[in-house]
């Protein structure tokens, strides 16, 4: 395949044959999506999943070798927007994963009501107390300059079957906010796992599953460690490494 200009690469996204284009221009996928493709549930009665803020489309391509539901990506970056389609094409998965370059809060009002078993969100981290790129584009992906993260919560509702999940990975220091929003949306918190770089070091980002309307219980999964006291990957860690290393 030809690449659209000198900035950008093809890469291994995951094992078999998926493959990704990145570009130095815009924000990398990184190990969030990796974490939130493999941690979220899905079984053989999941018919349509929606990723919101798709990026390069790293999630829709990952959740392609777990199920054979249909997967829509929306991302409001016209020229990432582009390269998510190229991503999906280059694998071959035209039939399976929609990309729409729109502003996700337009595209939850001409959707139907109660369409996706899934949605799932790898938001953005920052809100805008905190220093931001210079990068437009990067401001978009890091900082709630386009959408909040209430207003993805809100979306997520709306979109969702009833008993449907909702799957995000997130910051730590925001997790009683996110908690709030659970509850505020209808979305019941079942599954809250927190992502720790050694066992050393406090957690800085958690992965939380919800259900729209879902009865009370939360399970507190054990801890995903990446590093062993030895500064070696821990298996678990390794085995999504290995899905991108060549």
């Amino acid at each position: 395949m030809k690449l659209m200009n000198c900035s950008q690469k093809i890469t291994d996204l995951v094992g078999y044959d998926r493959k990704i284009i990145q570009d130095n221009n815009f924000l990398a996928f990184s190990l969030d999506s990796l974490i939130l493709a493999n941690f979220v549930n899905i079984n053989t009665r999941v018919r349509n999943i929606l990723d919101l803020g798709t990026g390069i489309a790293p999630i829709p391509l990952i959740l392609s070798l777990r199920t054979n539901a249909h997967i829509d990506g929306v991302e409001i970056q016209k020229e990432v927007s582009v390269i998510a389609k190229e991503n999906v094409k280059i694998n071959k998965l035209q039939k399976q994963i929609t990309i729409y370059n729109e502003d996700m809060k337009k595209f939850a009002k001409r959707i139907d009501t109660e369409t996706y078993d899934i949605v799932v969100c790898n938001p953005p981290f920052f809100n805008n107390s905190f220093k931001l790129p210079v990068s437009d584009s990067k401001k978009i992906s890091r900082h709630e300059q386009s959408i909040s993260i209430e207003e993805v919560l809100s979306i997520s509702r709306k979109l969702l079957k009833n008993n449907g999940k909702f799957a995000m990975i997130f910051r730590t220091d925001r997790l009683v906010e996110i908690l709030r929003l659970f509850e505020k949306n209808n979305i019941e918190p079942k599954i809250i796992r927190f992502i720790y770089h050694n066992q050393n070091m406090n957690a800085k980002l958690f992965f939380i599953e919800g259900s729209k309307n879902g009865r009370s219980g939360l399970k507190i999964l054990p801890p995903f460690i990446m590093y062993d006291e030895n500064g070696n990957e821990t298996n678990e860690y390794r085995k999504i490494l290995s899905e991108v290393k060549k």
